[in-house]
Formats: structure tokens, C-alpha cells, sequence
């Protein structure tokens, strides 16, 4: 009995360090699988491209040169990392200026968040093959390949006014039809109707604010007007006036008013940009002035508040719009990523 209870607890240590070994070799192996650790880089480490000598570059915030202009294209720096095209083949760089992916790819995107910011990918093609990649170069497999997060969204910005129930057409000029709650009326609720007396030469619908036009300028008013709502004021406010008092506000100043292009393709709800005399410059979708009108062009202007535009004749570069204030009562400053 002795001998057997021995030889039943070794056999029961031998099964039990078998055990141990497996469950140790399972749990490294868990430990191989799991997903990379995330580049975890600073904000102030991005990268902003500049054109000049007919190439691009990439500065760091403050406008100085990480690169020279030696690229056909640069992008902003997502995760890291600037898309760049060399020699017609894309790759991309680090905050320090160096390849962190060679050019090789004949296609190439940034890299985006995948269910989350953790897991960037970019899409690339190599010798007609598409697939997907992490940060360090390595090939990646979707999760949920219905999931495409490069899928493109096509911009669906205006509208022109011809179909708009509060404008009126007649011998080719628009009015606007417009309502208030009257201060002399018994009703407090009750509404007068009456028609702008200024008849313009076209009206458009975007976003809710109503873009005017009159004698080759362009302004600005909010549907919110149109309803008896003064203008800066609280639109969920029952506003009352005196009859024939209260007219929507429209001053029309801008040479030419323009949506702006956007390298991700989805709709910017931002910004426009507007021209006065012979320079640039970005508004809200109210017309207020975010920056300045002394640029030569502006080429895009991409979420969240990136435009890139030319400071000097065939030179472009970034700057980032900083909103302040309030919603009701914004303020912008204007931050330039290089150096005039």
C-alpha cells in the first residue's frame, strides 16, 4: 500500500509539472499574440507640408524644416507618420525627418484609427496587390472586413434656391419671404409676414445660412432671421418686435465666396473661403472673418481646421484655425506652420 501511494503521488507530480509546463507555454504564447504596442507621440510632434522650388517638405509646428522640398507630395502627419510620394512610389516619414517607411508602395493612404486609436492602418498597393498595414510596415488582416474605414464620403455641400419655399422669384431676382412675433398684438403668438424690400441676384441654402448675392458681392444671413431672430442672439428665445421694425441684416461684401476643397473627400461644415479685392482668405458659414485676407490662394482646408494655403507667390504651407469664445460668440487665432 505504501509503494503504490508513492508511486501514485509521482505519477501525480509528474502529471501536475506536465500541466504546469503546457499552461506556461499557453500563456507565452497568449502573450506573442497580442497586438502591438501603440506609438504613443506627443501632439507637438507634427508634421505640416511646404511647397517651395517646386517640391514639397515637411515642417514641424513651429515652420522649421524637418525635410527639404525633395517630394512630389507630403501630407500632414497622422499617428506619427507623413505620407510622402518619391520617384512616383509612396512611404512615409517620422517626426525627425527620417523614412520610417521607405517609398515602395504605388499606392498609399494615412494611417487611420481601426475601432480604435490603438490600432492605425493605412491601405497600400505593391505589384497590384492591396492590402493593409500597421505602423511598422507589417501586413495586418481587418477584424471585420465589412468595416472599410477608407471608405470615401463625396461632398453634398449647397443648394440653389429655386425649389426654396421662402424665396420669391420674379424677373429674374430672389426676395425673401420672412416672419416675426409681434410686441403689439393681443396674441403674443401671433406671426406678420413680410418680404425683404432688397431683391438679390441669387440666393443659395447651405448648412442653414442663407448666402445672398447683390451686385457681384456675396453675404450672409441664418434662416434663424428669417424666423424674427436677431442676429447673435439665442435662436430658442421668443423674440417679439414692432410691426415693421425688425428686417433680416444681409451686407454683402465678398468678391466671391467658394467651398473648400478637402483631401479626405467628406464634407467640410467649418469653413468657406472668401475673397476680398485680389486676396484670400477663410469665413465661417456666417460670414465672419476667421483669418485675414492676405493670402495669394487657398488650396483645401481639411477637419479639424488644417488649410493649406499659398503665404507667397508659388509658396504654400499650413496654419491651424484655433477656435475660442463661445458657440454663439466665437473668436479664432491663427496658428502658421512656417516661416515668411
Amino acid at each position: 500500500m505504501y509503494l503504490s501511494n508513492v508511486a501514485l503521488n509521482k505519477g501525480f507530480l509528474k502529471g501536475e509539472k506536465s500541466f504546469l509546463l503546457l499552461l506556461c507555454c499557453f500563456l507565452i504564447g497568449c502573450k506573442a499574440s497580442q497586438p502591438l504596442k501603440p506609438m504613443n507621440l506627443p501632439n507637438d510632434q507634427k508634421m505640416y507640408p511646404y511647397y517651395e522650388e517646386g517640391a514639397w517638405g515637411l515642417n514641424d509646428a513651429a515652420g522649421n524644416h524637418l525635410t527639404k522640398p525633395i517630394f512630389e507630395e507630403a501630407h500632414i502627419s497622422k499617428f506619427g507618420m507623413s505620407l510622402v510620394k518619391k520617384d512616383n512610389k509612396y512611404g512615409y516619414v517620422n517626426s525627425k525627418g527620417k523614412y520610417s517607411i521607405k517609398p515602395k508602395y504605388v499606392k498609399a493612404t494615412d494611417f487611420v484609427p481601426y475601432f480604435s486609436t490603438h490600432n492605425p492602418i493605412a491601405k497600400v498597393q505593391l505589384k497590384g496587390v492591396d492590402y493593409f498595414i500597421n505602423p511598422a510596415g507589417k501586413k495586418v488582416t481587418l477584424y471585420n472586413k465589412k468595416r472599410d474605414p477608407f471608405k470615401v464620403y463625396e461632398n453634398n455641400t449647397s443648394q440653389v434656391t429655386d425649389t426654396l419655399d421662402f424665396v420669391i422669384k420674379s424677373n429674374d431676382k430672389y426676395r425673401l419671404n420672412y416672419h416675426y412675433l409681434s410686441k403689439s398684438s393681443k396674441d403674443l403668438d401671433s406671426l406678420i409676414h413680410d418680404t425683404t424690400s432688397i431683391a438679390f441676384d441669387t440666393v443659395y441654402l447651405l448648412q442653414g445660412r442663407v448666402i445672398c448675392k447683390q451686385n457681384n458681392k456675396y453675404g450672409f444671413l441664418t434662416r434663424s432671421q428669417l424666423k424674427g431672430v436677431p442676429l447673435n442672439t439665442n435662436p430658442f428665445k421668443k423674440h417679439y418686435h414692432e410691426k415693421g421694425v425688425f428686417k433680416p441684416m444681409v451686407e454683402c461684401v465678398y468678391d466671391t465666396i467658394e467651398y473648400p476643397d478637402c483631401r479626405s473627400k467628406q464634407p467640410n461644415y467649418g469653413y468657406l473661403k472668401a475673397r476680398l479685392s485680389d486676396k484670400w482668405g477663410i469665413i465661417t458659414l456666417s460670414g465672419k472673418p476667421v483669418t485675414s485676407f492676405d493670402f495669394y490662394s487657398i488650396k483645401r482646408i481639411d477637419f479639424p481646421g488644417k488649410a493649406l494655403v499659398e503665404y507667397e507667390a508659388d509658396k504654400f504651407g499650413y496654419i491651424s484655425i484655433q477656435h475660442e469664445g463661445t458657440d454663439r460668440n466665437p473668436a479664432y487665432s491663427i496658428v502658421e506652420h512656417f516661416k515668411r
